[in-house]
């Protein structure tokens, strides 16, 4: 089942069918760990299934490749995932220990299960082999908590449902809004209902927010990631700036706006007026979006699939299941690929067919997406075939000029490329190049010499840290000596309690354990200061800590002097603090605090 949804376009996921997948893979990962199989292996059982199956179901050769990275990639990230819930499973036994408890609450459980996929019989039996009970009953209130965090997230959804349900009504007693946005960008209609704060109302003042439905709209909705249209308005005695449009219902446009001037009416008769330039810029990057598509299924292969996408003015974000990170090169690819159809000024066809009829002429549809008897399509040239209710451009060429600005990873599985188009596009190459212009001018070079200069100054600031660091290394050698001079004796014990000039935490670790080193034997403190915080850090040699002494309850105690806090291991600790005027108090306790924890 894995294999062929894989091969479908499926992909794990923590929703909708990537969850369901996600699971069934997971299932089978803990079946195989309980039959002793540690390593990665359902991957080598869907090479047996393509084996078997691949001559009659030809998907599944064509997907080869992507199915075992796909599995094999689930597979790694949740054994990287039980190691991580294995660790915390131990911790909180050796947490549990120190305190003398002997039980694992329900809460810890199910936070074991909820995040780490740690089944519950699996927390029993790793508490069991450390004579550890699991509180059930606990778990099972967490498990029921949220449950019914998700009913009452279900009731919210019944009550926008109840929305639904009043613009259904409407959508019967006045039929669907005619949109005729695809061939206009002007229009008249009627105003058929006006809705204020949630109640329906005869009429609305300048200055007040309002909903409303027309019979007839050259507005586009949002749909399918691309944004609403803006529009003005105009009524016989008022005018609406719109910001948003919404379909409540299927048919149905909700425009939302505010009142600029007048008075708006249920019934009056409007002008409808989308913003040009916005319409015009949002068709410039929903086109580019399907040219990027079809660029990436080119350049990383077939089985690239959309999985959302942001369709703005702006910009576009487009988000795509793929098995690890793109590179430069391949991302370099892609956007060269959009552009080449750009230039080549392909005609933007769009007409509707049956949904056979486009999957027959090999129409891109996005998986799991709910598609009518009748489809619209989008056809760019003999370049990109796509089931699409968006807006688009006439051809290619108006989009101007593509520009992919980042990629990144938005889940296991999931990239996400964004980019703009047209004048904005023009507008960030231009404030690019001035960027190096000017970089050029500070370095004193020409812009073609400029990564040879910078890879220069790279390999000097390289070098010259290296030796800064061997000159901190010698530096802190000679301080060593110094501080060793004021070593004290507890008890038999040698004990330091200096301030030392390393600047951060990293730089006081390194100097402790120097002094370690040297002393082979005893308890060292040491202080600085860095502007206004103070660092601590705390070490004993492993031979003293039978005696009863503890770093980490030596650093919080010294800690509370200076206003901080902190802890840590037995053998290492660290604290901060924010009163430097009390670090020389802090370091002068420490002998005191060493000998209590001695019983001195």
């Amino acid at each position: 089942a894995v294999t062929f949804a894989v091969a479908d376009g499926a992909f794990p996921s923590n929703e909708g069918r990537g969850y369901i997948l996600r699971r069934l893979l997971r299932r089978a990962m803990r079946f195989g760990r309980l039959l002793g199989i540690e390593d990665p292996f359902l991957h080598q059982v869907a090479e047996m299934v393509i084996e078997q199956m691949g001559d009659v179901y030809t998907e599944l050769a064509v997907e080869r490749e992507n199915i075992i990275k796909v599995i094999q990639g689930e597979e790694t990230r949740f054994a990287q995932t039980l190691a991580q819930g294995m660790d915390i499973l131990a911790n909180l036994i050796r947490q549990a220990q120190a305190v003398d408890q002997t039980v694992i609450s329900g809460e810890d459980a199910f936070r074991l299960h909820d995040t780490y996929g740690f089944p519950l019989e699996l927390t029993k039996e790793m508490a069991a082999e450390e004579e550890f009970l699991v509180d059930e009953d606990g778990f099972h209130v967490a498990l029921e908590e949220q449950r019914r965090r998700a009913r009452s997230s279900r009731q919210e959804m019944e009550y926008f449902s109840e929305g639904a349900a009043f613009y259904k009504t409407v959508r019967d007693r006045f039929g669907e809004t005619e949109f005729v946005g695809y061939d206009a960008l002007e229009a008249k209609g009627r105003v058929v209902l006006l809705v204020k704060g949630s109640q329906s109302v005869k009429q609305a003042m300048a200055g007040e927010e309002i909903e409303f439905v027309l019979d007839v709209t050259s507005c586009y909705a949002e749909s399918g990631g691309q944004v609403a249209d803006h529009a003005l308005v105009i009524a016989p005695e008022g005018k609406v700036g719109v910001y948003d449009v919404q379909k409540p219902v299927e048919g149905l446009y909700l425009h939302r706006g505010k009142v600029t001037d007048g008075i708006f009416k249920e019934n009056d008769l409007v002008q409808v007026k989308a913003d040009i330039a916005r319409r015009q810029e949002i068709a410039r990057n929903h086109s580019a979006a399907h040219l990027l598509h079809k660029a990436l299924k080119q350049v990383l292969g077939e089985h690239v699939n959309q999985a959302g996408s942001l369709v703005a003015s702006d910009r576009l974000r487009f988000d795509f299941s793929y098995h690890s990170a793109v590179s430069q090169e391949e991302l370099s690819r892609v956007e060269n690929i959009v552009n080449e159809m750009i230039l080549a000024s392909l005609p933007v066809e769009t007409f509707t067919a049956s949904f056979q009829e486009a999957a027959a002429m090999g129409a891109t549809a996005l998986f799991g997406e709910k598609y009518g008897a009748k489809v619209r399509v989008v056809k760019m040239g003999d370049f990109s075939l796509e089931l699409c209710g968006g807006t688009h451009v006439r051809s290619t060429s108006e989009i101007g000029l593509f520009k992919l600005l980042r990629e990144s990873s938005v889940g296991a599985g999931l990239r996400r490329v964004e980019a703009i188009t047209g004048a904005g596009a023009l507008r960030y190459l231009a404030a690019r190049d001035e960027q190096i212009t000017r970089i050029s001018s500070m370095l004193r070079v020409a812009p073609d010499e400029l990564a040879p200069r910078l890879d220069s100054m790279v390999k000097e600031s390289r070098e010259l840290e290296r030796e800064n660091e061997q000159l901190r290394a010698r530096l802190a050698r000679y301080e060593v000596q110094a501080l060793l001079e004021q070593v004290k004796d507890l008890d038999g014990i040698k004990l330091l309690a200096a301030r030392a000039s390393a600047k951060d935490m990293d730089g006081l670790r390194a100097m402790v354990d120097l002094l370690r080193d040297r002393l082979n034997s005893g308890v060292i403190v040491l202080g600085s200061q860095t502007g206004d915080r103070v660092n601590l850090v705390a070490a004993i040699t492993k031979d003293l800590l039978p005696r009863g002494l503890h770093a980490g309850k030596l650093v919080k105690e010294l800690a509370s002097i200076i206003d901080g806090g902190g802890g840590g291991r037995p053998e290492m600790a660290q604290a901060g603090g924010k009163d430097p005027s009390r670090l020389q108090e802090a370091l002068d306790s420490a002998c005191v605090v060493a000998g209590k924890q001695l019983r001195l």
